[in-house]
């Protein structure tokens, strides 16, 4: 019985759109595969089949979509291979000019926010405040990054040349706008972090700088995982060259709590401790117990060795002050209790799981 709402070009177009869809097929191979399913269907319903039957029995002689997608793919392999490139141009356009355009917006912000507030508290108020909202942005990359990649998969399908051209506008933006921008702002790039002279704006910019980093890292060593991206993936059998990256990130993290300005050294060493307890707690919280240990010792190691020698250098260049070994005590006991703490956890819940 045939639908009240079927209508034969919709069908049509959609039976074709999901082969297109896939990138393997031309403007002369879809109008060829129209006009052949519209001379179908007419055949069959001059022998009394309704407009949908005779729609749906010229599609099962056609072939099903995946093993045309795959002939065509065969007969069409320049068009892979210019996919392949627009994926190549749209992503060093999203690399480069994006984040160039987003860095210029931010300078103009930074610049905006200190000659209308000076070094106010409330500037302080709205600069933490903007760096922790970029670092929400940044780590919802990883959150959403199946969304993006299909969104551009689809459009790259569809139109990849409109697609490829858009990209294009951010970089000529960067290009064009900076040197517009500085030419207006003359003083523009004097406007660094720390002409706010506060110590808590700067460590929120340095968190927001390794953000970057943190979240690159994450999505190169998370290629290879399927499904959404989650921290058991990411930390569950890791790489040595992941965890050596990763250690060198928490140093750069634990290192920045410096520019807090601590009452005293005991102070700014347990500042110092929490990024390694965090991160030594998830290592071992979400590795097997057998190589959790293993995990924990080489992730340390970087920031054990960085710690002692350019420490050591820091503190010959002071007089009568040996900050060294309260941040190396503090590195060890926090990586120590964040391993313990992980383990009794997981051990804990790993009954529940099974």
């Amino acid at each position: 019985m045939e639908s009240s709402n079927f209508n034969l070009d919709n069908a049509i177009l959609g039976y074709i759109g999901l082969i297109k869809n896939q990138g393997s097929l031309t403007g002369s191979d879809a109008d060829e595969l129209t006009g052949h399913l519209y001379d179908s269907t007419e055949v069959l319903v001059k022998i009394g089949l309704s407009e949908q039957e005779a729609f749906m029995v010229a599609c099962k002689r056609i072939g099903n979509v995946e093993l045309l997608t795959e002939e065509y793919g065969k007969v069409n392999m320049s068009l892979k291979h210019n996919k392949i490139w627009a994926y190549l141009l749209i992503g060093f356009n999203m690399f480069y000019g994006i984040p160039s355009v987003v860095f210029a917006l931010i300078s103009i912000f930074y610049w905006g926010i200190f000659r209308y507030f000076q070094t106010s508290t409330v500037a302080v108020f709205i600069m933490v405040a903007f760096h922790v909202l970029f670092i929400a942005g940044i780590f919802s990359l990883l959150r959403f990054k199946r969304q993006i990649s299909c969104f551009i998969e689809n459009k790259v399908a569809q139109k990849p040349l409109k697609w490829v051209a858009l990209s294009f506008l951010p970089t000529m933006c960067s290009v064009l706008g900076r040197s517009l921008m500085f030419k207006r702002i003359p003083s523009l790039e004097r406007y660094t972090i720390r002409v706010f002279e506060s110590g808590l704006v700067e460590f929120s910019f340095n968190l927001a700088a390794l953000s970057i980093p943190f979240v690159v890292l994450s999505m190169i060593f998370s290629i290879n995982r399927t499904g959404g991206f989650k921290l058991k993936n990411l930390f569950d059998k890791p790489s040595a060259l992941l965890l050596i990256l990763f250690g060198f990130v928490i140093e750069l993290f634990a290192a920045s709590t410096r520019v807090l300005q601590a009452p005293n050294i005991v102070v700014q060493a347990v500042l110092f401790g929490i990024f390694y307890f965090t991160a030594s707690f998830l290592l071992t919280y979400y590795n097997r117990t057998s190589s959790a240990m293993r995990a924990v010792l080489i992730f340390t190691s970087i920031g054990f060795l960085l710690e002692l020698t350019v420490g050591i250098m820091a503190d010959m260049e002071r007089v009568n002050r040996f900050y060294t070994p309260f941040f190396v005590t503090a590195l060890v006991a926090s990586v120590g209790v964040g391993h313990v703490l992980g383990l009794w956890i997981f051990n804990k819940r790993k009954p529940t799981e099974c």
